[in-house]
């Protein structure tokens, strides 16, 4: 598995975003192949100081997990300067990415309209928090505000507890994710017509898209969901149990044949018996007493030992791991998911782990450190706008 393949090799990404989602985003297209450039204000990208932990004073480990494989240049956008070399970028670049708040490009002089101006074949890329349009387009957002709005946040929780969010931020990536799949397709298109194209989406509108199920249960019975812990609403037993040991263990019985299996596997061949139970649909209704009796039957032996016997029986099993369990997950290892990188004049080693994708063809490409803030402004001046940095500040 590559740290960054050449698949896209001669895209070239102008990365105006900042915080999480486009940053994600084009860390993704630049795992990928692609040529990105970081622009990022004086002070930089916000996120480069969110910390503790810190590489250095403004490198943050949050910044470093998004950044990879991307160069940054410092650009002024409230000068004429700024905005001169901007220009020039855009006239290089194939995509160009931002996620301002709606109005902010515009008074920029950097609309859709305005950068087909200066190149026509640019994707022009949009992440918002709740889109350009409706009575929330103008709110400010971040992921925990998407969750909230999105009825992500109000589905997750302890049941007849407390909810919470999810421990990543699902919001920024799941926006993240739709902006890669827009911005490959709008990519085609242009290839195909020579025309660029506006790709817009939301952190809001994405989560919303993950109801699914939740929503459809909610509407068909007429009764809105509740956080279930880790249980499921449509399958019984698909949750959590706690182990003797304290660990937690995680099992889904997805279909009658897992059923016989893991009643025999228990020790609970009494179950098969019980109506109550014989079919998913009664152990829905009837989850209460079953989930009850499964607590019990769990507390009899360590997550290790549960973990061997229902692996032995073929079941979907898995241990609730910490973040640093998973860094030494052996499946990571076989997958060869994870890589350290140093900084020469920093003794922090920070874990990234590699897109999960793997392809049968393609070549690698040299990976680049997360920057260091306008680490590539010479690089940029000469390669790509024709000037000196020297010069052009003399």
């Amino acid at each position: 598995m590559f740290t960054r393949t050449d698949l896209l090799d001669g895209v070239k990404v102008l990365d105006l975003s900042r915080i999480f989602t486009g940053p994600f985003c084009t860390q993704i297209l630049a795992d990928l192949g692609a040529d990105v450039i970081k622009v990022e204000p004086p002070k930089g990208d916000d996120t480069r100081k969110w910390g503790p932990p810190f590489i250095t004073e403004e490198l943050s480990t949050y910044f470093v997990t998004v950044n990879r494989n991307k160069r940054s240049i410092v650009l002024n956008l409230k000068t004429e300067d700024g905005m001169e070399k901007l220009k020039k970028l855009i006239s290089w670049c194939d995509v160009f990415v931002e996620n301002f708040r709606p109005g902010v490009c515009e008074r920029l002089d950097l609309s859709p309209e305005k950068v087909w101006e200066i190149n026509q074949r640019v994707v022009y890329v949009s992440i918002t928090g709740f889109g350009s349009e409706g009575p929330y387009k103008n709110r400010a957002s971040y992921d925990i505000i998407a969750q909230s709005e999105s009825g992500i946040m109000g589905i997750t929780g302890k049941r007849n507890g407390e909810i919470t969010k999810v421990g990543v931020p699902i919001g920024d990536i799941s926006g993240a994710l739709y902006a890669v799949i827009g911005i490959l397709s709008a990519l085609r298109h242009v290839e195909k017509t020579g025309k660029g194209i506006y790709v817009e989406t939301n952190l809001f509108s994405s989560l919303v898209s993950w109801l699914t199920y939740q929503a459809a249960n909610a509407y068909v019975t007429g009764k809105d969901v509740s956080p279930l812990g880790t249980a499921h609403s449509n399958i019984v037993p698909y949750q959590a149990f706690k182990c003797k040991d304290g660990r937690w263990l995680s099992i889904a019985i997805g279909n009658s044949k897992h059923w016989y299996r893991f009643c025999k596997a228990i020790g609970k061949e009494e179950l098969l018996v019980d109506r109550r139970f014989s079919t998913n649909a009664l152990r829905v209704k009837n989850r209460d007493a079953l989930i009850s009796m499964l607590c019990n039957v769990f507390k009899t032996r360590t997550r290790a030992e549960w973990e061997c016997v229902l692996v032995y029986h073929d079941l979907p099993v898995g241990q609730v791991r910490t973040p640093l369990e998973v860094i030494a997950h052996p499946q990571v290892e076989a997958l060869d998911q994870l890589f350290f990188f140093e900084y020469p004049y920093s003794k922090s080693k920070v874990p990234m782990f590699r897109l999960p994708l793997s392809f049968s063809r393609g070549n690698e490409k040299p990976w680049l450190p997360p920057p260091l803030k306008n680490q590539d402004e010479e690089w940029i001046f000469r390669n790509i706008l024709g000037e000196n940095s020297e010069d052009v500040r003399g």
